[in-house]
């Protein structure tokens, strides 16, 4: 998705580590993941030693964990 489509749906495009507090439960890897919430992530734990959360992501009720570093790309919906 561009910005202007980001902008129109209200997604915001940050990284994990700037997450705002009340979206450390539910964001996502991709800006279109938002319209298919059966896949979404949330923040365990950071892990300072190698600069990766630990991340649960949630499908279908099952959760797998996930290592992903401070600096990737995620998305979540601005308006809730």
């Amino acid at each position: 998705m561009n910005s202007e489509q980001l902008k129109k749906y209200g997604i915001v495009k940050t990284t994990i580590n700037k997450l705002p507090k009340n979206k450390k439960d539910m964001f996502y890897r991709k800006a279109e993941q938002i319209f298919l919430t059966d896949r979404w992530y949330s923040i365990n734990h950071y892990n300072r030693c190698d600069k990766t959360y630990s991340i649960d992501s949630w499908t279908n009720g099952f959760t797998n964990e996930i290592y992903l570093k401070a600096t990737t790309t995620v998305y979540y919906e601005e308006c809730n």
